[in-house]
């Protein structure tokens, strides 16, 4: 599983951004402090930073030019409430990968995060198995045992995820902010729809019901 280490000393900010990571399949540590992240990151060896500028100890920047002489390629993500050019300027000088400035969309950050991920090579070949179920992450594909399940991607997503999390149940509005998107307006049932079309398609029924609250794959 990708890891990913969360340093934002934010807490309401740093906990919601750590469960829709967590939500998306990836293993997260965090923390709210920059000297903490640096030997977090000595113990954890992440696949990839989010780095708050402002911190308490060492800021955000000091922080990563710690991590750029441990590792020169690691992918990191700035996000500060900065969003001055000059700011901005010194983050890419010091190597940040991306820059993202406070408030966010949640999906488009997920969106950030794989595709960094997938640059770095960090994802390629991703596959997830369950049982008979084999999912090729990338490839957008499905099979059962050998033989391909046709979804649409709306499906493969809502699959994706319960295999992600099998043992945890999701509720509506947790799928609903990761398949849908963070901003979606709509019918929680619509979830009920697709989940009902996946149980048609796969050969087996592995999607059980928690009435009133959401599915899980056990």
């Amino acid at each position: 599983m990708v890891k990913i280490l969360v340093v934002e000393d934010d807490g309401n900010i740093r906990s919601t951004l750590s469960e829709y990571l967590r939500l998306a399949g990836y293993e997260i540590t965090e923390c709210e402090d920059g000297q903490e992240a640096v030997s977090l990151y000595d113990q954890t060896t992440p696949d990839l930073v989010v780095l708050d500028i402002m911190l308490p100890s060492l800021s955000g920047l000091e922080v990563l030019k710690e991590l750029r002489k441990r590792d020169s390629t690691l992918p990191v993500i700035m996000l500060t409430a900065l969003g001055d050019e000059e700011t901005q300027m010194n983050a890419y000088e010091e190597k940040a990968d991306d820059y993202v400035v406070k408030p966010f969309s949640i999906p488009i950050f997920l969106k950030k995060v794989e595709s960094l991920l997938r640059r770095c090579g960090k994802l390629q070949g991703e596959e997830l198995i369950y049982g008979h179920l084999r999912i090729d992450v990338n490839g957008y594909a499905v099979f059962w045992d050998l033989a391909p399940v046709e979804l649409t991607l709306t499906e493969f997503e809502l699959l994706k995820t319960l295999v992600q999390h099998h043992g945890q149940i999701l509720t509506r509005s947790q799928l609903l902010d990761q398949v849908w998107g963070f901003d979606y307006i709509g019918e929680e049932r619509i979830v009920d729809a697709h989940i009902k079309n996946l149980r048609r398609k796969l050969p087996e029924n592995i999607i059980n019901t928690v009435k009133g609250i959401g599915y899980y794959i056990s």
